[in-house]
């Protein structure tokens, strides 16, 4: 995902909307609460998205999910994605 500028912070996006979009910053507040952004926050689980979720509470998962994998944090710890790995045979 490619934003015109950088996301620092979800506050930096709730302050960014605030006044223009209120039912934004509720949802990115109810979102924070939810066991998909705690699972992303945690290391837990890989960001996944649907094509219909709206980009701004898509920034806010995937703000989540970065934070997680630059602290190396569980699957990311794990993550074979950008090495690869060596799958044998069944044995």
């Amino acid at each position: 995902m490619t934003c015109a500028a950088p996301l620092r912070s979800i506050d930096t996006l709730e302050t960014h909307y605030r006044g223009a979009h209120q039912p934004l910053e509720l949802a990115t507040k109810a979102l924070r609460e939810s066991l998909n952004y705690r699972f992303l926050e945690a290391g837990l689980a890989y960001p996944t998205y649907y094509k219909g979720l709206f980009p701004d509470l898509r920034a806010v998962l995937t703000y989540a999910a970065s934070r997680a994998r630059k602290a190396n944090l569980e699957i990311w710890a794990k993550d074979h994605t950008n090495t690869g790995l060596v799958v044998e045979g069944p044995e």
